[in-house]
């Protein structure tokens, strides 16, 4: 009966041990990239603002050949959806979901992650000129609930994924500066 009652004091420790942790433990995790693109914001945001491109610089999808996708909505615009299905070693099951754009300055995606683990977070990228440049910034935040949130204290997203995210806006980089150049003057530009 005393092993029981220790048993039982010991895991009501761990409990309280637990929540109080949890009110110190970071709430959220974030990764924040960003890069110089040699390009105007408004040809960065025609590339970015269409969900089926973000296939052509994003490394997951190049990961994984067994993937694949669906799109619902009209792309490019808010509330359009892409979903995808590949390997659950590698892509996994989730979608990305158009929830706002600011033409040449905004974009922001939720992302909704079902395998191999489920998770929710928020996707914004940020253009900003930089001369005859523009500075794309990358913001991608995970929201961690009470008392779940403590395992931020021994996970950190952007050293374990934050390269990749860096090599996706290096791609996206070398995808805009290849685009051909648009001549303000010529018909239709």
């Amino acid at each position: 009966m005393k092993l029981l009652k220790n048993i039982f004091l010991f895991l009501i420790f761990v409990a309280i041990s637990v929540f109080t942790l949890s009110f110190f433990a970071p709430t959220q995790q974030r990764v924040e990239k960003s890069i110089l693109i040699s390009a105007k914001p408004a040809e960065v945001y025609s590339q970015m603002m269409l969900l089926q491109n973000f296939n052509n610089w994003s490394v997951w999808g190049k990961a994984d050949s067994t993937i694949s996708y669906t799109t619902e909505g009209k792309d490019g615009v808010v509330g359009t959806k892409i979903g995808w299905e590949g390997s659950p070693q590698l892509a996994g099951k989730g979608e990305i979901t158009l929830t706002a754009l600011q033409k040449d300055k905004s974009i922001v995606h939720d992302v909704n992650l079902f395998e191999p683990q489920q998770l929710q977070a928020r996707s914004k990228f940020e253009l900003n000129p930089v001369g005859n440049q523009t500075e794309v910034r990358w913001t991608f935040v995970v929201p961690s609930k009470r008392p779940f949130n403590i395992f931020n204290l021994f996970y950190n997203l952007d050293k374990e994924r934050g390269s990749d995210f860096a090599a996706g806006l290096n791609a996206l980089k070398l995808m805009v500066e290849k685009m051909p150049l648009k001549d303000p003057a010529a018909p239709g530009s």
